[in-house]
């Protein structure tokens, strides 16, 4: 990461967030359950959203609608976007420009209509906006109020002075009303299981007076304290989407579930959701009373310290959870056993701009599968994850498994961007590819964990994964792995540094990577094809503006002296790092194999990953190229045109790894190869390559597209068409002759609308 972003890792949150992570009210740490112990984040560090979203939405009977928002970063402009539809929301102007602080309120609403908005961001006075975030709605009608200090002898609920004193009659005569806002002072409730309906839009964050303008929804000043042994809230068979927003449910280790979703649409916004037995949040489908998917959307949550996981999620959902925290639960942070896309049908999962730090298990498990018990043929998943940070979590930081290969017609496409998986137990990223469909790992920092960095395994789908512009380093094992035979990963544009079990170890298959730079890495590949790869083994010969001389695993400690693996060649004073965690400390004294530390970071456990640095060094990584370094202008470039730069500054999408851009940015990649690279192409076959977009055919030329049997060799006479978004790409006239080749793909390869390669790569295939 460059200097001046990773201390403030994904810019500055605002201060109003900070209550997000705090105490609400009574209960101690989560218990009962297995896997590794719970850790919560230390005093700090930056909570979410790291990118911009609503957070918190109400209206009022007035036409009057206040919003809560995030902004974090700096550099963009955003803009406020309405609509009555929210599939339409971006579909015209936007009604307000130049959005700053956190709120604003919106007039002129027709009651009873229900209103959507988001948030746009993009370049400062461009006039365009780029979606960013959560869609909120919100029901312009009459509140229903409730106070828990209000006089139950006179409460009908119609206005402060007659406010209900508990929740659940006000949830009733909304229920019975079809629907409705229900206003919740700031108090502390308790109660029994609470029933909420359709359309019911459930409000805390309220003063006295009950107003929109002084309504503190991410305060956590609502506070419901939950019955022993039950469920808080239940959301069960609702036709309609119900709201919860701007509350703190508090489980004191006695109750067990938050909130539970059954076969029903929710809204969950500004929530603290903490110390309940089992889950925070429960998501269940039946799959048998909707024909699609339903939908549920988390924004702006806090759930932590959980007996079992933060949500847990059975069934066909369309879920989108934005700038929100899963820290400290007993099992996983997120847990989808399994999360189901019907026959016929899509199932989403967007994560943006969210934390997962020190679940007991994985920070993010999610299996998918067909429905169970019932026929399907064909199916899809749509995943994305973007601008997270997964770190110290027992196990994975991110687990996706395809438990659907049985059914040839399903697939899936996983795109994980801009993300950290930092010193998690295992493996930083696992994504197990069984079933066909897109594996793209974009702008990562994937670094220290005790297992690989990223692993991509398939014993069934031999298709190509790609991994660009990301940073593995320091990883105990591998930086990449490929499991199970089958699966090839191509890279390009990436740093593969001072991971221990080797740089790319590819398990019986050809992979490749391209452009790419191993730092201080032993054993750099393993049946890897090097494409304008450099290799660097000199921690002096300047390839980095800031990067570690030394990388080192801890194998035991004793109070600060630690114990590492080989014979250590730093000298005592440097400046040394654990973890990869951004705190300085210095090798005060140095006896290999053990070294002294001047202090150690509150919870370092071993194995771990130590890096030192040069004498007055920062241990903040800067991974773009100073003048003389050994990797400028040496990653792939197109025949007669400028000599281009390896690693992730010589991408044409640079960035600093896990640092997410504040637009989202639109990628360009390969998404499937036929024949696939494990196969032996025929001498006179055709190469399909399938592509994320529609082509622009005019980009696809042999200066864009060649076929090579060597680094810099003369390029192989190919025929070149498209269609959509395939080229096919035809033997040369006397065939692929006996030599292994590959195709590069360079800049200048676009897509219809615009969107430029993301980077250049070279993809193998054998002979």
């Amino acid at each position: 990461m460059t200097a001046n972003t990773r201390k403030n890792f994904f810019g500055c949150v605002l201060a109003t967030l900070l209550a997000l992570i705090g105490s609400c009210g009574g209960g101690g740490a989560a218990g009962g359950g297995g896997g590794q112990t719970p850790v919560d984040p230390p005093s700090g560090v930056n909570d979410p959203p790291y990118v911009a979203t609503l957070l918190s939405g109400a209206a009022d009977d007035a036409g009057r609608a206040r919003l809560h928002w995030a902004l974090p970063g700096a550099g963009f402009e955003a803009a406020l976007f309405q609509s009555t539809s929210a599939v339409s929301v971006y579909g015209g102007a936007p009604v307000a420009t130049g959005l700053s602080g956190t709120s604003t309120t919106r007039t002129g609403l027709p009651n009873g209509v229900i209103q959507f908005f988001g948030i746009g961001v993009g370049p400062i006075g461009s006039g365009t906006y780029t979606p960013s975030g959560a869609v909120l709605r919100v029901l312009p009608a009459a509140p229903i109020y409730v106070d828990a200090a209000a006089n139950p002898v006179v409460a009908d609920g119609m206005s402060p002075a007659t406010a209900f004193p508990s929740l659940d009659l006000a949830l009733e005569l909304a229920a019975n009303s079809g629907g409705g806002n229900v206003w919740v002072k700031d108090g502390t409730y308790t109660g029994t299981q609470l029933l909420l309906t359709g359309n019911v839009h459930l409000c805390g964050g309220f003063g006295g007076a009950f107003t929109l303008a002084s309504r503190e929804p991410l305060a956590g000043n609502t506070v419901v304290q939950a019955p022993t042994g039950q469920v808080l809230f239940s959301i069960s068979a609702t036709p309609q989407s119900t709201v919860i927003d701007g509350m703190c449910l508090d489980g004191r280790d006695i109750s067990t579930v938050g909130v539970d979703v059954d076969d029903s649409e929710a809204e969950l916004r500004s929530l603290k959701v903490r110390a309940f037995t089992g889950r925070g949040i429960r998501l269940r489908s039946t799959l048998g009373l909707f024909a699609d998917e339903l939908d549920v959307m988390i924004t702006g949550c806090a759930v932590t310290r959980n007996g079992a996981d933060g949500i847990s999620l059975s069934g066909a959902f369309d879920l989108r959870i934005y700038g929100s925290n899963f820290d400290a639960n007993l099992q996983e942070g997120v847990d989808m056993d399994d999360l189901v896309a019907l026959d016929g049908g899509k199932a989403t999962l967007v994560i943006e701009g969210c934390r997962f730090f020190g679940n007991g298990t994985d920070g993010l498990d999610a299996d998918l599968a067909q429905p169970p018990l019932t026929p399907a043929t064909t199916g899809l998943f749509a995943i994305e994850i973007r601008a997270s940070r997964f770190e110290r979590n027992g196990r994975a930081g991110v687990l996706i498994d395809h438990d659907f290969e049985a059914i040839p017609g399903y697939s899936a496409d996983t795109l994980v961007r801009e993300c950290i998986a930092l010193a998690n137990g295992t493996t930083g990223i696992q994504i197990d590819a069984d079933g066909p469909g897109a594996v793209v790992v974009h702008g990562c920092l994937i670094s220290a964990n005790v297992g690989d960095g990223l692993v991509v395994g398939s014993d069934t789908n031999s298709d190509v994964a790609i991994v660009s512009a990301t940073a593995l380093t320091g990883n105990l094992g591998a930086g990449i792995r490929t499991l199970l035979g089958v699966k090839t990963v191509a890279t390009s544009q990436c740093i593969i540094a001072g991971n221990g079990a080797g740089g790319v170890v590819s398990t019986g298959r050809d992979s490749a990577t391209t452009s790419s730079i191993y730092y201080l890495q032993d054993a750099a590949g393993q049946n890897v094809r090097s494409w304008f790869d450099v290799t660097v083994t000199d921690p002096l010969a300047g390839t980095f503006t800031n990067s570690p001389e030394e990388y080192l695993r801890v194998t035991a400690r004793m109070g600060t002296d630690l114990t590492v693996a080989g014979m250590p060649a730093l000298m005592p004073g440097v400046p040394i790092e654990l973890n990869d965690d951004t705190e300085s400390l210095t090798a005060s004294r140095v006896a290999p194999p053990v070294i002294t530390a001047s202090s150690l970071p509150a919870g370092f456990t071993v194995p771990g990953s130590l890096t030192a640095f040069g004498n007055g060094a920062s241990v903040i990584e800067d991974y773009q190229l100073p003048s003389g370094s050994p990797a400028l202008g040496e990653g792939l470039t197109t025949q007669g045109g400028p000599a281009q730069d390896a690693g992730v500054f010589g991408s044409p999408v640079a960035q600093a790894p896990g640092v997410p851009e504040e637009e989202r940015r639109e990628l360009l990649f390969p998404v499937g190869l036929t024949p696939p690279p494990v196969t032996v192409v025929g001498a006179n076959d055709s190469i399909a390559i399938d592509f994320s977009k529609t082509l622009s055919a005019g980009s696809v030329t042999s200066t864009t597209v060649r076929a090579t049997t060597s680094p810099g060799g003369a390029g192989l006479v190919i025929g070149l068409s498209t269609n959509g978004a395939r080229i096919t790409v035809d033997a040369p006239g006397g065939g692929w002759g006996n030599q292994d080749f590959v195709i590069e793909l360079h800049r200048g390869l676009a897509a219809q609308d615009g969107t430029a390669l993301t980077t250049p790569i070279a993809l193998p295939f054998r002979r």
